[in-house]
């Protein structure tokens, strides 16, 4: 969101696609942590029940808990207290628009999000910083920028449910144009790094599931943020598989994205 905080004019995409997601199983956590074992976890999926969430939160702050405690530079300290506030933005807004058209893709994305604000809060409790995203009222938001984009982008999603693709497209180019900046640029930790290029795979993932349902039901969409090379680079090829943060998911077996879901 530091990058364009506007919505601009989308062109033509019109291809068909497919994303695979393929099943893996991991037994170590960064530092030899044998989270499997820790955490007791099989085969489960970020947000798929209160349950899982708070098995998947315990798994975080062990992982987290384990890597180095680094000094943070005032750029690192920034970077995490943006995202915190920016994983909330896409949380809610995909609640909302679920609520409008009831389409599983915005419920089910909006689940990992609350997984990925949990990431970010773990990073905020142990280095003690003060916490944007804390008693976050939904549609409320700290950081200025945010707030208006928040605005802008329920507006335009509840106009319409090709706009409320567009608009999940749209975050998801912001996030990835904003991670990838931050772990170029601003982040040495190794812990806020891990965690920072995890959101950014998971955030790979939503276009992948976003522009696969554009492409379904002939919706234009051209990045505002990200490259037009390294969109198709990510919307042209396979779900990058995985276990989710931290390796708390073991054994995971996830089916084909569905365009009509």
């Amino acid at each position: 969101m530091k990058t364009k905080s506007v919505l601009l004019l989308f062109t033509v995409i019109v291809m068909l696609a497919s994303c695979n997601k393929k099943a893996e199983s991991y037994d170590e956590g960064p530092n030899g942590v044998n989270l499997k074992s820790a955490c007791n976890v099989q085969g489960i999926e970020p947000g798929e029940s209160p349950a899982t969430q708070g098995v998947i939160k315990n798994c975080i702050d062990a992982c987290i808990a384990s890597m180095p405690n680094e000094p943070l530079r005032q750029v690192e300290i920034d970077a995490i207290t943006f995202l915190r506030e920016e994983e909330h933005l896409a949380r809610v807004v995909y609640n909302v628009l679920y609520q409008r058209w009831h389409i599983p893709i915005f419920r089910n994305i909006a689940k990992n999000e609350d997984v990925h604000t949990y990431a970010v809060k773990a990073l905020i409790t142990k280095y003690n910083l003060p916490d944007p995203g804390a008693d976050h009222q939904p549609g409320v938001f700290v950081n200025t920028q945010i707030q208006q984009l928040y605005d802008q982008l329920t507006a335009l999603g509840l106009s319409s449910l090709n706009n409320a693709f567009i608009v999940g497209a749209t975050i998801e180019d912001i996030d990835i144009a904003d991670l990838m900046n931050h772990l170029a640029n601003d982040l040495d930790n190794q812990d806020a790094t891990y965690v920072f290029n995890q959101l950014n795979n998971g955030s790979r993932n939503h276009l992948r599931a976003f522009v696969a349902q554009m492409r379904f039901r002939n919706i234009s969409y051209t990045p505002q943020n990200i490259s037009q090379e390294l969109y198709n680079q990510i919307t042209n090829s396979n779900w990058e598989t995985g276990n989710g943060f931290c390796l708390c998911q073991t054994n995971v077996s996830q089916s084909k994205a569905d365009p009509l879901n």
